[in-house]
């Protein structure tokens, strides 16, 4: 066996294709490298798809073949440049999924920024694999996933309004139920814990502060409800919870900082302002998220991105 019958491509970096996809590709047309990606027409692919009752459009069928054909040429470059270090890549295990269980949607989610007038804006961006549509939004929320539920065929269960299907549209019993908004607003650090006013204060921009290493800190942070719903869900005086996640930027770990118990609304208040317990971060230069969860059935959680920390 030569080195070429144990080589295995990693075909999700070519834009559009998940774990998912890539099983499929390897599996129904025998897809190891990017030379054999690259060697499909579409019309092979658009048959196998057909076959499998699946429907991918043109243009992104041709977007995998194209990439595929540039991934190929720079990997035959760099092995003709120099062989010792091509090392073959063993494909990852597809696991067996349990009870019969099969995929009938899939969806490929990317983080995206841009430099706009010399600020950072970010978005997700979330496509249909099966078909050709896709859509972005501004703000890091659930939204994105209530979309992608809704794309499945899906009734969110958030209560969140939607299309409805044809059966719903023929009658008036089923009436979704107004939404609820929690919007993070701010977050906010105290070092030493016990200072009043605030060393960071951040309300999802860029902004960037040093603390101190391995000393304690407390967090603080603000949300409020909004919407049609907001005023029926505090009189139900539902339980809301918050975590506050870090990730060190150069390795890439994340963790869950630190989290609130559990805690009733209030009737009539609709702003919060929470102080997390004290934590403490190790050197290094740390991402901080916000989540807040209300436990109501028509409330989505929110998320906003803190501030980043270099802990020195």
């Amino acid at each position: 066996m030569n080195k070429n019958d144990r080589e295995y491509d990693d075909l999700t970096v070519i834009k559009y294709v998940g774990p998912k996809l890539q099983s499929w590709l390897r599996e129904n047309l025998q897809v190891r490298t990017y030379r054999d990606l690259a060697a499909l027409t579409v019309e092979q692919i658009q048959t196998q798809l057909s076959a499998d009752k699946k429907t991918v459009a043109k243009l992104r069928i041709e977007t995998w073949i194209a990439q595929a054909g540039e991934l190929a040429l720079k990997a035959e470059e760099k092995e003709a440049a120099n062989p010792a270090l091509v090392e073959p890549i063993v494909p990852p295990s597809v696991p067996k999924k349990a009870g019969n269980w099969k995929e009938y949607a899939s969806f490929m989610v990317y983080f995206e920024a841009r430099e706009v007038n010399g600020e950072r804006e970010k978005r997700i961006a979330v496509s249909h694999l099966e078909v050709d549509k896709s859509d972005a939004w501004s703000e890091l929320t659930s939204e994105p996933y209530l979309w992608m539920i809704d794309q499945a065929g899906e009734r969110p269960f958030s209560g969140v309004p939607h299309m409805p299907s044809l059966e719903q549209a023929e009658s008036d019993e089923a009436v979704p139920a107004e939404k609820a908004e929690v919007k993070v607003t701010q977050v906010r650090l105290f070092q030493p814990p016990e200072a009043k006013k605030p060393l960071v204060t951040s309300n999802g921009k860029p902004v960037q502060q040093e603390l101190s290493a391995g000393k304690p800190f407390a967090l603080e942070v603000l949300f409020s409800l909004a919407g049609k719903g907001a005023e029926s869900i505090v009189k139900q005086e539902p339980t809301y919870s918050i975590q506050v996640l870090s990730k060190e930027v150069d390795t890439k770990e994340g963790v869950d900082l630190v989290g609130s118990k559990p805690e009733a609304l209030v009737k009539g208040v609709f702003e919060y302002n929470v102080k997390m317990p004290q934590v403490t971060l190790d050197p290094g230069l740390h991402q901080l998220w916000a989540m807040v969860a209300v436990q109501a059935d028509n409330t989505v959680p929110n998320f906003m991105e803190g501030p980043s920390i270099r802990a020195v």
